[in-house]
């Protein structure tokens, strides 16, 4: 398009549904706002919508080009293409680095905006020397007080994992001031992290241990406020994952059926009194 390089980050409602349950699992244990949408188009528009909010708080962020339908099942987002290279890519951090990558952690919640998930690959530091978030796909809007603490808990371990814990705590203190900081000492623990910085999190022993001291240590003064945890009960998630998986097989079969031709071939007797009988099922209920 007039020559310039686009990312296509594509959403396919089979690729998109393999994160469902997970996604559902945390959103019940950690009361962070209002219900996302699982869908496929709910995630796109939040993928839109999260990305053109960080777009006009201005921060350094990809811009979102368009957002188109793929066929019947997928859709595609173009972003401007920033070249660089992914935090993932980096063999250490220098404090310039960390300082830029907390900028933005920072601006996201004076934007109001929280992600849930904040993993290396959503930090770009590119070829002009600045940091860049990208990949803004599981976050919200008007963020609740336990979503920016889940989101600076995310920021605090994944800036930890990438460089080492005290140089993470002493940027994020430069760049967020104390008490801003200090808010994410009640959701450093494993259940109110996404499931890449948890797993990410267990590669490193005691790093949980070790924020939470460092942060007790410098910041005396502040007080410990409790998340609220909404226990799970095991057959409520199986329950879930199997309309869930259920749902699709369904959905999948009915996306090769000629609902047309089903109807051109029924016996009109019987669908006549397959509609009474549920009309009279209806006001039974009702009755009641």
């Amino acid at each position: 398009i007039d020559n310039r390089i686009l990312n296509l980050v594509v959403h396919d409602r089979d690729l998109d549904g393999a994160q469902l349950a997970a996604s559902f699992y945390r959103s019940l244990r950690l009361r962070a706002g209002g219900r996302k949408s699982t869908s496929l188009r709910g995630r796109v528009e939040r993928t839109a919508l999260l990305s053109w909010a960080a777009q006009a708080a201005g921060i350094n962020t990809p811009r979102l080009i368009s957002a188109n339908d793929v066929g019947e099942h997928a859709s595609v987002l173009a972003f401007e293409h920033i070249p660089g290279r992914s935090f993932t890519e980096l063999t250490s951090l220098a404090d310039a680095e960390l300082a830029g990558a907390w900028k933005i952690v920072s601006d996201l919640l004076h934007a109001d905006i929280a992600l849930s998930t904040i993993t290396p690959s959503n930090f770009l530091l590119g070829d002009d020397g600045k940091v860049y978030i990208q990949g803004l796909d599981d976050g919200g809007i008007a963020a609740s007080d336990v979503a920016r603490r889940a989101h600076l808990a995310e920021a605090l371990c994944t800036l930890a994992l990438l460089s080492d814990p005290a140089r993470a705590c002493q940027a994020g203190l430069v760049v967020m001031g104390d008490q801003n900081l200090g808010k994410s000492l009640s959701a450093l623990a494993p259940f109110a992290l996404s499931f890449p910085t948890r797993k990410a999190v267990r590669g490193s022993k005691n790093l949980l241990k070790e924020l939470r001291e460092l942060l007790e240590e410098q910041l005396p003064e502040v007080e410990l406020q409790h998340i609220d945890i909404q226990r799970v009960k095991p057959r409520t998630f199986v329950t879930f994952f199997a309309g869930t998986v259920a749902a699709y097989l369904l959905f999948n079969q009915l996306t090769q059926v000629d609902l047309a031709e089903i109807f051109r071939a029924a016996d009109p007797v019987w669908m006549i009194t397959g509609l009474a009988r549920s009309e009279e099922h209806t006001s039974e209920l009702q009755s009641h």
